[in-house]
């Protein structure tokens, strides 16, 4: 009997070839292991990872209060981005293009292109590098982790993610030069 890893990865196999799965696979095999991957991302678990680091970093309440505006119209920003350019492109799901392909959670109702979670991680991820700079790193595999879970769920193609994170990235460079400007340290 296999198990849901192994279903998932012939799923995506299916999708994507052997060639490519097996690259994938290896360079991101920690996504398919880890829960917190598989959950939904949401303001509240963005805004969780930014209460502990503005925690760590002993960040006054105005400072603070200015670290969550930006990274949640962020969010919004790129949830209105995503969703104009779902309803533009009209793609398809997987699931929708080979009746073979089953997610764990039924067919979205939506289209999939782009990735609305690549774009939400990436916008939040372009912020809260901005605001807490030495942790990056740390925001960047967020943002890929939660783009990733929604390959491995059979929800989109690597193209939705792909495309999503740069459209998210965009969406952050911007709230980051408003932020620049705003006169604030």
């Amino acid at each position: 009997m296999p198990t849901t890893t192994q279903k998932r990865r012939l799923r995506v196999t299916r999708t994507l070839g052997v060639a490519a799965v097996a690259a994938l696979v290896m360079s991101c095999d920690k996504a398919i292991t880890q829960t917190e991957a598989l959950l939904p991302l949401t303001a509240a678990s963005v805004d969780a990872s930014a209460a502990d680091h503005i925690r760590d970093a002993e960040m006054s309440e105005v400072r603070a209060a200015r670290t969550f505006a930006l990274l949640n119209m962020a969010m919004h920003d790129a949830s209105v981005a995503s969703w104009e350019a779902k309803y533009f492109y009209f793609n398809r799901r997987p699931s929708q293009l080979d009746a073979q392909i089953k997610t764990d959670i039924g067919l979205l109702n939506f289209p999939g292109y782009p990735s609305g979670h690549s774009t939400f991680s990436a916008a939040a991820a372009s912020v809260l590098s901005y605001v807490f700079p030495g942790s990056s790193t740390e925001f960047t595999q967020m943002a890929d982790d939660a783009g990733m879970s929604r390959l491995y769920s059979s929800i989109h193609f690597q193209s939705d993610i792909q495309e999503g994170k740069a459209h998210g990235a965009r969406v952050g460079a911007f709230s980051v030069r408003r932020a620049q400007a705003d006169g604030a340290p």
